[in-house]
């Protein structure tokens, strides 16, 4: 994999080279930190997720994660992970020591 992002580190510097308007690599710009902001979060969501599934017997606020469905699970942790970086709000919040 991290000659994959090394590949794509190449092809992303050949592509800004052959660009000549501002505008273009401005954007080139703001999607690449959109795109690290996206995959931080990501990884942020899935560490989420493994806490909540972690031991299903302990009473914690990820506990109604438990009977929800994959896809509403992963928004969920999801959204908590974005609102850890104040792009809102959520309801759910650490209970128990390992997931604080």
């Amino acid at each position: 994999r991290l000659l994959k992002v090394s590949k794509m580190q190449r092809l992303l510097q050949a592509l800004i080279q052959r660009v000549r308007s501002n505008v273009v690599l401005t954007l080139l710009g703001m999607s690449k930190v959109i795109v690290f902001i996206l995959l931080s979060n990501h990884m942020l969501a899935c560490g989420w997720y493994a806490v909540a599934t972690l031991d299903p017997a302990s009473p914690s606020a990820a506990t109604p994660l438990l009977a929800m469905t994959f896809g509403e699970r992963y928004s969920s942790c999801l959204h908590w992970s974005l609102s850890q970086l104040g792009f809102g709000t959520s309801n759910m919040y650490p209970d128990t020591t390992f997931e604080r």
